[in-house]
């Protein structure tokens, strides 16, 4: 068994070092590798070997799809320096090929808005953010677009309002209340937010991107906390109403409980899922003690009786149904990641705090047992993400809920 020796503090800074220096390296090659492409382009190199075209030349040669050519092509004219150059320029230096691709079809001004701890699935809702219609209603003013923030983050703002930080006014710690991941973004009507470290970047649609310092957003924050529409909300979330019974109401029945007849032709009957066919059975033994009980009256056998019975019959079978329904939406909810397959209308890459509980994966992994990470390791880490360094790195940099499911799919060229 390998022995592990104990790093010092300088040695665990420099190998974080050594990493973030492969890292750079790796995304540079993007760019050096458009940038030769270019060149062969341009100069139609590529006739040198027989071939009529770039695309042709580095298909043949190296396996590449047009599509990842011509990526590479655009990531080298966009983000290098000067637009021409084997070096990304500086500020995008700390982001992956994944993230640029993404960037491809930005603006210019929405530039601004990102920034390389941004994960992907937000540069994406960037995205649809400028292409949909949006809803004025939802959010038109700033101070509406920060209620609707912490009206989705409602345990967030709990926490805030009830803060010493919020109560002294210390604009760091309330930061860390509001934004601990360092990163988080929000959107609603006219607005996409995106809050970082040491301000906020928030783009109105169809405008340029504007920045927001946190000290303006605590004091938008102070005024709706204030404000006796808050106070309503609150006093309602945490005391709310019960409507009274109507006089000589009884205790109410759910749509699925149907009351019983006063002598039930079943009194004792099984569970479906243990002994699907004892009410079949126990009908018919009931029905086999009144055939011996009969010569022992003459008067016939009421209609109201039989149709006692056949209501009876009915009743047990709808709820044979309703608890064969609840058991399998049960063990449904109960399921694991990889045990069963998400429904088609799951939220893939919709935004962080629109969709509600999420986290990136190196997070959900910290909170698992070893077994726990061994076991989602297996089922979810593919071989093409293990043996590509950089996708490694954004998938465990991606977003998934609370119980481990995805909210990106890694893109690796």
């Amino acid at each position: 068994m390998e022995e592990y020796t104990q790093l010092t503090l300088d040695d665990w800074l420099a190998m974080k070092e050594s990493l973030k220096r492969d890292l750079i390296g790796v995304q540079e090659s993007f760019v050096r590798i458009g940038y030769t492409l270019r060149k062969i382009e341009e100069q139609k190199l590529y006739k040198n070997d027989g071939y009529e075209t770039v695309t042709e030349f580095a298909k043949a040669e190296y396996g590449l799809s047009a599509s990842t050519i011509s990526r590479f092509m655009s990531i080298n004219r966009k983000f290098s320096i000067d637009g021409y150059s084997d070096r990304l320029r500086p500020e995008y230096a700390q982001m992956g090929s994944s993230k640029l691709s993404e960037m491809l079809s930005l603006p210019d001004a929405d530039m601004e808005m990102i920034r390389p701890e941004m994960p992907k699935a937000d540069i994406r809702e960037l995205k649809h953010f400028n292409k949909e219609t949006p809803k004025p209603e939802a959010a038109d003013s700033l101070e509406k677009l920060v209620w609707k923030f912490f009206e989705a983050n409602a345990a967030i703002a709990k926490q805030l309002e009830q803060s010493e930080a919020y109560a002294d006014g210390e604009s760091e710690k309330m930061v860390e209340i509001v934004n601990p991941a360092g990163v988080k973004t929000f959107r609603a009507g006219l607005y996409y937010m995106a809050m970082y470290e040491n301000d906020i970047q928030i783009k109105q649609f169809g405008q340029q991107p504007q920045k927001m310092s946190w000290a303006e957003f605590f004091a938008i924050t102070k005024k709706i906390f204030e404000s006796a529409e808050w106070h309503q909300r609150t006093q309602e979330e945490e005391h709310p109403k019960i409507e009274p019974q109507e006089k000589g109401e009884t205790k109410p029945i759910a749509p699925a409980q149907i009351k019983k007849p006063e002598s039930p032709v079943n009194t004792e009957a099984e569970p479906v899922l243990e002994t699907p066919k004892k009410p079949e059975k126990e009908t018919s033994q009931n029905a086999e003690q009144k055939k011996n009980e009969a010569p022992q009256s003459e008067e016939p056998r009421k209609p109201e009786e039989k149709v006692q019975s056949e209501t009876e019959i009915a009743e047990n079978g709808a709820e044979s149904t309703q608890n064969a329904t609840e058991t399998a939406q049960t063990e449904t909810e109960e399921q694991m990641p990889g045990q069963m397959n998400l429904p088609e209308d799951y939220p893939g890459t919709e935004s962080i705090d629109v969709l509600g509980k999420t986290m990136q994966r190196k997070e959900y992994l910290d909170t698992l047992t070893a077994w726990g990470v061994a076991d989602y390791l297996h089922k979810n880490l593919t071989a093409e993400i293990l043996g590509n360094r950089e996708g490694l790195y954004e998938w465990l940099k991606g977003k998934v809920d609370e119980r481990g499911y995805g909210m990106e799919d890694v893109n690796v060229l």
